[in-house]
This record gives structure tokens, sequence and C-alpha cells, in this order.
């Protein structure tokens, strides 16, 4: 049994009136059904299991669907109208049903002889692929922002994960940050090589301006894993702390210095859009003395904006928060949920309850419906997947004595792990939905932390995938669905087996790229040595046609 690879295929569009030209070529190669994504498979080629081809236009100005449909290797759509913004679909058709399928969007056709070539990125539906090739350095506890141009900035990380039982006690192990990033162009999936920052990172902060910089804050350039006890009940020991900011210019491909957080070093931080410029929210500055369980967490926050950038102090929250998730809900502002490690009540209002900073105001808590202490996650997976509404999946739970454990669901007996979203037009300050009103809680298959999130194209549903089953840090490979109409999550089965990822992965990213994929970057996983972060990356496409695609 085979398994056919992503790859870049040569569609050539017609312009109106122009001459026939050779159309699509694609290269094929293979790969066993199971198997991790490797550098030495990624780039294989493989000569397709697709049966027959069918490549598809669409505009706003193009009435119904431009098509042709032909054997593969040669395909050409003559008699397509000249203008920008075509939508160009390829698809790999077995027994009838597209069982491959790439997307390129913002493609200009011009009137006149030369044909228009496109590179379209092709991918197993609804099943796990392998990018075209790895990133160029491995990474794991990194960050992933969506450029205005649909690319995507993957940011330092964790490049090596060491014994360092000598250091820290039987089982610890030492993760040291890179400096790397790369640009991954989900049009070819393959990556580049940018930067590299001033100063390694990870557990940092990220998040984009509106003029499509991208800000990087806080984060460690070296941190300890270890075990569990009295005097470390949270098992990430940062010993690096990073106090810089840094910004990167997607024109220069390559980062500047921000200058220093006026807050100081921030590990565990959140980041998101906050007026003209960046917040960065909360975390911890050190590992804390004598007890490490995340009590010195900070409220403060930091504004970064302006070219060249600058950062200054922020709104000062109202409760200590570090773990959190940070999100946009317009034109209401920035809120925050989770990773509060302020118990008592503030004005009457819950400590761990959600926060949000008004673009011309400070912040305020939230007393948001049916949201109670064991609702206030930590290191949960995230996805705002509606304009709306913001998924959370998993995470910890922080105890009155400062332990943490794996979130389970509320249910008596259930050891999965709780699923919620924030509906921000509930009520007067929002409301948390825990599944169907009669019917049973919403649930991941299993608990995990540091699991990754995404939404998917029709607004109506989030991945997730990989994570950390227990406090000893062993990583997952469950991968499920989120589904908002049936308030479930289920697994995704192909050919009635279950799919999980190809490697199992903690501390990964999730993103999606509009166009009915997703990218699955990074993380940390097994091997004969003990733990090590990667340099693959896996690709999800959805089995729903995303939007302005027709088949």
């Amino acid at each position: 049994m085979i398994r056919t690879l992503p790859v870049v295929v040569a569609a050539v569009v017609a312009a109106a009136c122009a001459p026939s030209a050779p159309g699509i070529s694609a290269h094929s190669a293979v790969l066993p059904l199971s198997g991790p994504c490797t550098p030495e498979s990624a780039g294989a080629e493989f000569t397709g299991e697709a049966e027959t081809l069918r490549l598809t236009v669409n505009a706003v100005d193009i009435e119904g669907t431009v098509a042709a449909e032909g054997d593969v290797g040669a395909l050409t759509i003559e008699d397509v109208p000249a203008g920008a913004d075509r939508v160009v679909g390829l698809f790999g058709m077995v027994g009838g049903r597209a069982a491959w399928r790439g997307v390129t969007r913002g493609v200009t056709v011009v009137q006149g002889a030369e044909p228009t070539e496109v590179d379209v990125l092709m991918a197993k539906v609804a099943d796990l692929s392998c990018t075209r090739g790895a990133d160029f350095d491995a990474r794991a506890f990194h960050t992933a922002t969506v450029l205005d141009d649909g690319r995507i900035l993957l940011v330092g990380g964790a490049r090596t994960s060491a014994d360092a039982s000598g250091t820290c006690g039987a089982g610890c192990r030492r993760l040291s940050a890179t400096a790397a990033a790369s640009l991954y162009d989900p049009r070819t999936g393959t990556f580049q090589q940018v930067g590299p920052l001033a100063q390694a990172r990870l557990f940092h902060a990220a998040a984009k301006l509106p003029d499509g910089r991208v800000v990087i804050a806080g984060g460690t350039g070296e941190t300890h894993v270890r075990a569990v006890d009295a005097q470390y009940p949270f098992p990430i020991v940062p010993t690096q702390p990073v106090a810089t900011v840094e910004v990167f210019d997607p024109d220069a491909l390559a980062f500047s210095p921000g200058g220093s957080d006026p807050g100081g070093a921030r590990v565990f931080a959140a980041a998101a859009a906050y007026g003209d410029g960046v917040l960065v929210t909360g975390g911890i500055p050190a590992a804390g003395t004598p007890k490490h369980d995340l009590g010195n967490a900070l409220n403060t926050t930091t504004l970064c904006s302006g070219r060249p950038l600058s950062c200054a102090a922020g709104p000062t929250m109202n409760a200590r928060r570090a773990g959190h998730v940070a999100f946009r809900i317009d034109p209401d502002g920035l809120f925050l949920w989770g990773g509060s490690i302020t118990s008592d009540a503030i004005g009457g209002i819950p400590g761990f309850q959600l926060e949000l900073a008004r673009d011309d105001g400070g912040f305020e808590l939230l007393n948001v419906a049916a949201m109670y202490a064991s609702r206030n996650l930590f290191f949960a997976a995230a996805a705002q997947y509606r304009d709306f509404r913001v998924f959370l999946g998993g995470g910890l739970l922080r105890g009155v004595d400062g332990s943490f454990s794996v979130a389970l669901n509320e249910v008596a007996g259930n050891s999965s792990s709780p699923v919620y979203v924030y509906d921000a037009t509930y009520g007067q300050f929002g409301g948390i939905a825990v599944g169907p009103e009669g019917g049973n809680d919403m649930q991941l298959s299993a608990p995990r932390f540091l699991a990754a999130a995404a939404p998917l194209p029709d607004s109506k549903r989030v991945m997730v995938a990989g994570g950390f089953s227990d406090l000893a840090f062993a990583p997952s490979a469950a991968l499920e669905i989120f589904d908002e109409d049936a308030l479930s999550t289920t697994a995704i089965v192909v050919g009635g087996q279950v799919r999980t990822l190809r490697q199992a992965r903690g501390g990964l990213v999730a993103v999606t790229n509009g166009d009915g994929a997703v990218l699955l970057s990074g993380g940390e996983t097994p091997d004969a040595s003990g733990r090590v972060p990667l340099a693959t990356a896996e690709i999800f496409a959805d089995p729903r046609t995303p939007p302005g695609v027709a088949e």
C-alpha cells in the first residue's frame, strides 16, 4: 500500500484567446502509509495514485466555474478571462472523487500569448501528508504567525533536549533555544530561512502589528523540565529569561531590535493586537523561589508599536496570569482567558474570570456566565474559530496550594480533557459553553496540555493535535476535530482507520493556511536517546472543500 506526498505542480492557465500550452505536470513518489515525516521522505518524488486530474478556476467576476479534466501529467484550461484574484483548484480524482486537493488563491491571469503558471501544493484529502521538505532547524515550544501574504512565520523554540540529571535530578532535561526563524509557504510546501533572531528564545510570545510586522517578546534561552515535587510543582523551570523585544519585517525578511521590555523578562506570556500595536501580557519573570509554582506571575503588560518599534508599559491586568490565552474580538478589544493565579475576588468578581482591555482603556474583569475556577486553564489548546467564539481544550489546572494537574472533564469518572467555548455575544459579558443542553460535556479523546489547535475554513470546526498526556511530558499523537454543530469532538477516520499524527508531538504549533489545510509544525517526540525537538511538519487537508473553490 502506498501513500503519496504533497507536491508542487505547475498549472498552466491560458489567457483568453491565447494558444494552448503544456498544462499540468505532476511528479509523484511513494511512501509507506505509516511512519514519520523525515527530511529524506518529505522531499521524495512520487508516482501518484490519482487516476485523472481536474483543474478549476473561480473568481467573483467569472460566472460559474471554468474547468478541465484529463490524464495525470498534462492538462490545460483555455479561455480563462484575464483578471486578478483567480482561485485555482487542482484535484486528483480516484474513483470519481477528489482524493487529492490543492488550492492557490490570488492568481492574476494576464491577457497575451504567454500562459500563466501557478504553483499548487497538493495534499491527501481528509488525511495527513508531509511537507515537501523539513524546516531549517528543529523546534518545539515555538510560535507561528500568519503574515498578510499567507506565509507562516515560525520563530525560535527548543532546538535540543539533553540529559541534565547531574544538575537538576534524575530524569531532568535541559531544553536549549534556537535563534532560527523560517517562513513556510503553503503554495509550495517549502520553508525559507530568515532572520535569525538576535537572541535565541522558547516559550516566548508573538503577534502581528497592523502594518504586517511581527512582534517577538520574552521567552527563555534555556529551561529545565524536571520531575514534579513539593519545591517544583510546575515542571518547566526557565533558567535564562529574556527581557528583549524584536520585530520581524516581512519586506526585509529580517529581525530588528525593539529594545528591552519595560516590564522585564516574561516567560509564558501572551500577546495580541491592541490599538495600533501589540500588547504583551503577564508571564513570569523567572523561576519562582523558594517554590516554582507560577506564583510570581505578573499582572503587568507592555505595549509595542510604531516604526521603528518602541515598547512602553501598558495597562495593568486585574489578575496575575501566565500560560493564558490572548485574543481579539472586535469591536470590544483584547480578551484574556485562563492562567490566573489570582484566587481572591476583585470588586466582587472572581479573579479567575476572563478580562477585557478596550483599545481606549484599561482591563476590566468580566463576570462571564458559567465560568468557574475549574475552567481557568493553563497551557490549553486555543483557537478563535469565529469572530466572536474561542475554543479551549485540555490544559492544566492549578490548585490553591500551587500544585498542578492535567485538567479532566468534569463528568464524574471521566479521564478525558475538557472542551469549552467562549461566546462573547451571550449575555452581558459572554458565556462559556460546555456541551449540548441535557447531553454529555464536550471533551477531547484523552487528557493533554501544550497541544495545538487551529480553526478549519468553515468557521465552525477546530482541529486539535498532539500535546503531552501527563506531567512527565509523554507526547501524544492524538488528532481530532471539534464540530460546533454537534458540540462534540470526533476522531478523524479514513477508510475505517482512525488517523493520528505520524509522529507524536507535544509543544507543536497548528496553523490554518486559509486553503483548507492545516500546518502542524515541530514539537517534541521520543527517540532512542529520550526526547528530541522536530524539524519536520505535517499537513492535514480538510475533507470539506474550502470556500470559493469548486471541485
